[in-house]
Order: C-alpha cells, then sequence, then structure tokens
C-alpha cells in the first residue's frame, strides 16, 4: 500500500495522456465555439429576414434589396444547406430547390433575383427547413421552460426520453440562442416549492396545475389537489380541458388536452348526496391512524412529552377496548384532564408584523429562523379537555371511526397510487361543519407528512394548494375561522421549510403575496407572476425587487403570460403552458361538464338546442339510466342523455338500458377519460352520528353543560360572599386585569351597538384586531360569550352573565 501524500492526494487529476486530454480540451473548445457561431449566425438570419417581411409590405425603411442580399449569403454559409437541397431530400420540393439554386447562381454573377417576394419566400421556406426559423409570422426564438430530469432512487426517475415543457420563454429574433442552451430549468431535486401570483382569472390555478401534471407524468411525483375554494374545481382534474383560449395554448405547444385518474376524497360526513361520481370515494379516520402528538397539533398544541405521553396513554386505552374506540379516546382524554395539573408552553406562528403590543398577558414573541412565533404558557388539563372536545366534534359528525372500519383512508397506500391523482373535496359539509374543513386538510397534511417520514421509498410528492392564503394567512383578521386555520397555517409552515426533505413539493397560488404568511411564502424559491396591476406590484417590489422592464410588462400580460423568479433572477416573458386537464367554471355545474366529457349531451339552459346536428332525424332520446323519451318533451336541463341518432345502426330501442347507453356515449369522447364519472349510489349512506354510544352522549353532554354554564363553581368575593361563577368564565379569574377589562369591554360595545365584523368591532373598542381574532377564538376568552347568528355579534348566556358579575370584588 502507498503511503499518503496529503497535499498530491487531493489535487486534480487527468484520466488520460497528456496528449489525450488536450485533444479533448481542443475538441470541446472547438464545440463550444461552433455553437456560440451558429447561434449568432442564425440570430442575424432571423433578424434579417423578419426585417425583410416587414420592409416587403412597407412597414420598415430598410432597404429590401439589401436585407435579401445580406440573408442570402448567411443561408449560403449555413452548415446544413448542402443537406437540404440533395436531390434525395424530401423535406423540400423539387421546385423549391430548383429555384434556390437560380437565385444562388444569380447571386454568384453579382445580380439579384427579379421578384424580391420570390426570393423572400424562398428563404423563408430554406431557413423553416433548417430550423432557423419555425415560422413566418413569429421568427422569434422559443426556449422550453422544463423542470430539470431527476434520478433519485430507483423508481423515481425522470423520463427516459425529453422532458415535456411547462412552457416557452421567447428569445428576441437577433438574441444568439440556440439548441441546447436550455433556460431557465427549474430545479426540483430537494423538491423546491412553486408559488404563482396574479390577478383573477390570469392563470395561476391552470399554471399550478400544469405544473403538477408534468411533475406527475415526467417525474413520478404523487399528485395531490388538496384545497378547493367551493366551486369543485379539484374535480375537473378528471376531465379534459374544455377551454378553448387553453386548447389553443396546448396546440401552440403541440400537446392536447388530458383527463388524469383521479380519486377525489369526500368526508363521510352529514351532507353527502346519496348519488357522487363513480370515482368519489367517502372515507373516515381510524383511532389506529391517530397518534398524541396528532391530536395535539390538530388543536394548535406543540405540548411538552408528558403531555403527549398523557394523550399517547388514553389512546392505547382505546385501541385496545372491545367496544368503541372513538368513544373510550374521548372519555380517557377528559379523564386525565382532571388528574394533571402541570401547564406547558404553546407555541405557534404569529401573524406577520405582529409586535409586542398585541400580545396579551403572558405572551412573549420568538424570532427564529426567520419566523416569529407567539409563545404562552397553558395548563395541561385545558389542553386535553381541548383535544377531547376536538375528537369528540370529528367523531360525532362520523369523521373519526373504530380502526376496523372499511371506508378508513390509508394515507400511505394513496400515496404509492402515483398512477392517480388524489383529490380532496369537503365542499359537501354542512353549513354548521364548514369550521371542519381545515381540521380535516390538517388531518391530511399530518398524515401525508407521517407516511413520508415513515417510507422514504413512498413517491415523491407534488401538493397543489389553490389560494394558499385562505389556510396559511399573513394575518388570522383575513379568515373566518382563526382556531381550526391557526394549526393548519403552522403545519404548512412545517411543510414550507421541511417539505423538501421530506420530498413534498408544494405548488400554490395567491392573488396578493402578502395576503399568504411571510415563513411560508418566502421558503417558496419558485416565483411565477402573472399579469398584475399597479397596485400588486408596488405591493410586492420591496420584497421582490422587479427589474423596471418587468413591471411595465407584468400589467399587459394576457392571461397564461408571465416571469419566472429564480433565486435572484427573473425570465420573461413565458407563454406557461395551460392545465391539459379541466379547471373550476363559476358558471357551469361540475355535473353538466362530467357528463359532455363523458360523452354524454347535457343542457346548460331552457333555450339551449337539444337535438343537435340532426335535427328531425332524431326519432327518440333516452337519459343516463336507459329510459327512453320521445322527441315531444326535450331532456330537462342537467339531464345526461343521447339521441337516437348517437346509437348504431341496428340497435334495438327496446334492448338500450343503462349500460348500453353508457357505452355508445364513451364512443363519443373527445379525448379519453379514464374514470367511470356515472353518478352511483354513494357507498357510506350518512347516519345520525351525534351519539352512538352512551358514553360518547353523556361525554357531549358534559361539554354541552360547560359550554352554558351549567357547570358553575361557586367563587368568593372579598366580602366572603360566595357567587355562582359559570365554569366557561372560570379563567377569567386567572387572567390579568387589563385582559379582563377588555374583554368586558368588548361585550359591553356589542350589547350596545350592531356590530358585524372584527373591524367594526376594532373601531369601538379601541383594541387591535389581531388581539380581538384571538380572544374570539380561545374558548377561555369571548368565544363562548359571543355569538353570531344573523351576521351580528350578539351576547350568549354566557356573555350576559359575565357582564352582570363584579369581577372588581373576587
Amino acid at each position: 500500500m502507498s503511503q499518503p501524500r496529503p497535499v498530491a492526494d487531493i489535487q486534480a487529476d487527468d484520466d488520460g495522456q497528456v496528449d489525450e486530454s488536450l485533444s479533448q480540451l481542443r475538441e470541446s473548445y472547438e464545440r463550444r465555439q461552433e455553437h456560440s457561431e451558429r447561434a449568432e449566425q442564425d440570430a442575424k438570419i432571423r433578424k434579417l429576414l423578419e426585417q425583410a417581411r416587414k420592409a416587403l409590405a412597407g412597414a420598415s425603411d430598410h432597404d429590401l434589396e439589401e436585407l435579401l442580399r445580406a440573408a442570402h449569403w448567411l443561408v449560403r454559409d449555413h452548415s446544413e444547406l448542402a443537406t437540404v437541397l440533395r436531390p434525395d431530400y424530401d423535406g423540400l420540393s423539387p421546385g423549391l430547390k430548383s429555384r434556390f439554386r437560380d437565385h444562388m447562381a444569380t447571386r454568384d454573377r453579382g445580380d439579384q433575383p427579379p421578384s424580391p417576394a420570390d426570393e423572400l419566400e424562398a428563404l423563408f421556406q430554406v431557413a423553416l427547413e433548417l430550423e432557423v426559423v419555425y415560422s413566418v409570422e413569429d421568427t422569434s426564438w422559443y426556449e422550453p421552460v422544463r423542470f430539470s430530469k431527476i434520478d433519485p432512487a430507483p423508481g423515481k426517475a425522470s423520463t427516459s426520453g425529453q422532458v415535456t415543457p411547462v412552457g416557452r420563454i421567447r428569445i428576441g429574433a437577433d438574441e444568439p440562442i440556440g439548441p441546447g442552451d436550455r433556460l431557465p430549468i427549474i430545479e426540483h431535486k430537494s423538491c423546491e416549492h412553486v408559488l404563482s401570483v396574479a390577478l383573477p382569472r390570469q392563470g395561476k390555478d391552470s399554471t399550478n396545475v400544469s405544473i403538477c401534471a408534468n411533475l406527475k407524468e415526467d417525474h413520478q411525483y404523487k399528485w395531490i389537489s388538496l384545497w378547493d375554494d367551493g366551486r369543485d374545481e379539484t374535480n375537473m382534474i378528471s376531465i379534459p380541458n374544455d377551454e378553448e383560449p387553453i386548447r389553443a395554448n396546448l396546440e401552440e405547444m403541440n400537446q392536447e388536452p388530458r383527463a388524469y385518474d383521479t380519486q377525489v376524497y369526500v368526508p363521510a360526513m352529514g351532507g353527502l348526496p346519496s348519488e357522487l361520481p363513480g370515482n368519489f370515494e367517502p372515507f373516515t379516520i381510524g383511532v389506529d391512524d391517530l397518534t398524541g402528538k396528532l391530536i395535539l397539533q390538530l388543536g394548535g398544541f406543540d405540548a411538552d412529552r408528558n403531555t403527549i405521553n398523557r394523550v399517547e396513554q388514553a389512546l392505547a386505552e382505546a385501541k385496545t377496548a372491545k367496544g368503541d374506540e372513538v368513544a373510550v379516546l374521548v372519555d380517557r382524554l377528559e379523564t386525565y384532564a382532571e388528574e394533571v395539573e402541570a401547564t406547558v408552553t404553546i407555541r405557534h406562528l404569529a401573524d406577520d408584523d405582529m409586535n409586542t403590543d398585541d400580545l396579551d398577558d403572558g405572551e412573549e414573541l420568538i424570532t427564529d429562523d426567520g419566523a416569529t412565533e407567539i409563545r404562552y404558557e397553558m395548563d395541561a388539563d385545558k389542553v386535553l379537555k381541548e383535544c377531547a372536545q376536538t375528537v369528540l366534534h370529528l367523531a360525532g359528525e362520523g369523521l373519526l371511526a373504530n380502526s376496523d372500519a372499511e371506508t378508513n383512508l390509508d394515507m400511505a397506500e394513496m400515496v404509492r397510487r402515483n398512477d392517480r391523482v388524489a383529490a380532496l373535496n369537503c365542499n359537501y359539509l354542512e353549513d354548521r361543519n364548514e369550521p371542519l374543513k381545515y381540521i380535516i386538510t390538517n388531518l391530511w397534511l399530518r398524515l401525508l407528512l407521517r407516511v413520508r417520514d415513515e417510507d422514504k421509498s413512498l413517491p415523491r410528492v407534488a401538493l397543489e394548494v389553490r389560494e394558499l392564503k385562505q389556510i396559511a394567512p399573513s394575518k388570522m383578521t383575513i379568515v373566518d375561522y382563526a382556531t381550526e386555520v391557526r394549526p393548519l397555517r403552522q403545519t404548512l409552515y412545517e411543510i414550507a421549510t421541511q417539505g423538501g426533505s421530506r420530498r413534498i413539493l408544494m405548488v400554490g397560488s395567491t392573488q396578493k403575496l402578502n395576503d399568504v404568511a411571510k415563513p411560508v411564502r418566502s421558503n417558496m424559491p419558485y416565483k411565477v407572476f402573472l399579469k398584475l396591476d399597479n397596485g400588486l406590484i408596488k405591493q410586492m417590489d420591496d420584497e421582490m425587487q422587479f427589474p423596471y422592464s418587468l413591471k411595465e410588462q407584468l400589467k399587459g400580460f394576457d392571461p397564461g403570460q408571465g416571469a419566472l423568479k429564480v433565486d435572484e433572477n427573473f425570465y420573461w416573458p413565458i407563454w406557461w403552458r395551460g392545465a391539459p386537464c379541466g379547471l373550476g367554471d363559476g358558471d357551469v355545474p361540475f355535473e353538466n361538464r362530467f357528463g359532455r366529457a363523458y360523452g354524454y349531451r347535457v343542457r346548460d339552459h331552457e333555450s339551449e338546442r337539444w337535438r343537435g346536428e340532426a335535427g328531425d332525424a332524431v326519432a327518440w332520446w333516452v337519459d343516463a339510466d336507459g329510459e327512453i323519451h320521445e322527441t315531444d318533451d326535450a331532456p330537462p336541463v342537467k339531464t345526461w342523455y343521447l339521441l337516437s341518432t348517437d346509437f348504431a345502426d341496428g340497435v334495438d330501442r327496446e334492448s338500450i338500458d343503462r349500460e348500453t347507453v353508457k357505452r355508445f356515449a364513451e364512443r363519443r369522447q373527445e379525448y379519453p377519460v379514464p374514470n367511470d364519472l356515472t353518478f352511483q349510489r354513494t357507498s357510506v349512506a350518512y347516519e345520525s352520528r351525534e351519539m352512538r354510544l352512551e358514553e360518547l352522549e353523556r361525554a357531549k353532554e358534559r361539554q354541552m353543560a360547560e359550554l352554558m354554564g351549567g357547570g358553575a363553581q361557586t367563587a368568593k368575593t372579598d366580602g366572603g360572599e360566595e357567587l355562582r361563577l359559570p365554569a366557561a368564565l372560570r379563567p377569567w379569574l386567572e387572567c390579568s386585569d387589563k385582559k379582563r377589562r377588555r374583554m368586558l369591554h368588548c361585550l359591553s360595545e356589542i350589547e350596545q351597538n350592531e356590530i358585524s365584523s372584527q373591524a367594526t368591532l376594532s373601531d369601538y373598542s379601541g383594541i387591535n384586531e389581531s388581539t380581538l381574532a384571538n380572544y374570539l377564538s380561545d374558548e377561555d376568552d369571548l368565544k363562548r360569550c359571543v355569538k353570531k347568528p344573523n351576521g351580528s355579534y350578539q351576547l350568549t348566556e354566557t356573555g350576559e352573565k359575565a357582564l352582570n358579575l363584579p369581577w372588581d370584588d373576587f
């Protein structure tokens, strides 16, 4: 074994002999030089042809003859010209080859061809074949915008061929860039997140859907579409895109609309319709999928090990119970809450620009790694009680189920099926359960993080989140349910900062950058900017530092046209690929679009023609269930149907049934639809789950009794008088006098005035909006003292009691 040489061993070394290394270096340099010269020459040709085209039309002051002569000699110098002019080359017609050779001979004699228009046409034909230009109308060069190819582990490599572009960036006609200069490349080896910003209806969701589709198809990601603003947008991944502008965009990129195999998950709770499309799957969450930490996180708590152990103990007893696991879990959480006396430190992400003046007594702001947190102490018994209430609520509505329930979601298996898109749709929740969609979304994300941690072999995840501000807001005052949104924002922050290492790539969108929590948006390195107005540009400029020329163009971009920010660099103008699949439409029900995509006919309104092109040739029509109707009555609006002329000759109308109609509808599909989108009986019939067992009933009664003040306790005044104090107001004795006076002032203003928003309450009370948001979201503060049944705040029975108690005497 040779002796180590500390200095020599770390130096660069040649793989071969000196002469071989020199030869390789020389060849490499010559290739680069040749490429650079060819790119410059092609750019000059493009510029000359563009100017000659304008001069021929009288739209330029340049001398047409000079432009044609210069372009001719540059094309003559092209290294591939002899190839395309060979007699056996099929790309150009023999007549065009002969004509161009005549032009060559004329130019060799020092003369000019008799017809400038004829020479320009020949030059364009040859330039097109040489791939110097691709269009006569637009001589610009376009480079593909792509995600980089990766090969991180077996089964996770990008496609073996060329990856599909997600956009194209225009290179000026005279810019020396050609094939091989692939800029920009979107790197994603570490799952760097993407955030799209734009005005409404300018293509941000279309762009993000396109990006996720590309990550799924070319890079083997699992695509999960998480958030829907109520327009059934996530469902539309199941159908091909049906918008003409986007279809034209796809055609320009030599691509087609496409429907993706999609499983739409809906919570198995109250509100589910009796029928749903075949690719909809009601789901529950099994008790066996819960952990102590997860239960605490759903409530927004990041507690100490002892508290987690208490919850874990309750879970362990529930999982081994012979009866209803959920009932046992709630009962054990409440039991252990009565046994603990410790305090725990609570942490959660602070609102942007929050300062110490916005804090309540006992709270402090801690800044760490660019994020600011609020920290405060809380009794462990209260933490456990709130966890019990969260579990009770989810169980009472039917989302939590015993471990052996067939409807339980298997998150690991769902992620493993990266050939299929997973979409979460909470649009069927009853109005009273609207806050639960935030808890359900948080539950999904927490389960996703866990399965990715437990099994590194699972596919990477492309997590699509539309309107990120709704679940990761910069300020809690811009959302309706701060209590439920706050822990969800904390989870999104964790994904933004740690998602890369856990191989979750988040693709989000927003209308205003500043509406998304700064610690979240700052950790999304790729920013896509589509059309913006002056106000948004000015608002973001300090943070983004837009180049002046880009600021001017951002205001005039067409839908789908924009810029990409990579680190400190901006690339524009980029024409982003539109979504191959469907997008949300606030005017047309998704059921109608599902029917048309699947091949059925559907009427959107009464005045719409229903016979199609067949006209009087239609003898009858049939609905999706196979029932035949005569032509005297038109198909009702929203009904899926086919005409007699849609069936093959020889089909007996008496033999037509549901399956026959479905089969002929599928033949009419413009583009293939992989899922069965026909409506079917919902697999899980919702049953009243208010209380399934007496134990759960008693747990809810205890909660309601405390809520309504039935759990009153005795408190003494300074004079020794005992007063009945509702349990819901007991924490008021432990808060500071300042905080209690502020809360009483709020109740007094609500009692005396008609107040419909936190902003108005802030004006009346003089208390900061963010502080009010905290008061109104906390069970121990104002949440149980006020209600908002008809758009205006009112005092509850507990609130009225709070106003009438002699607090200064206690």
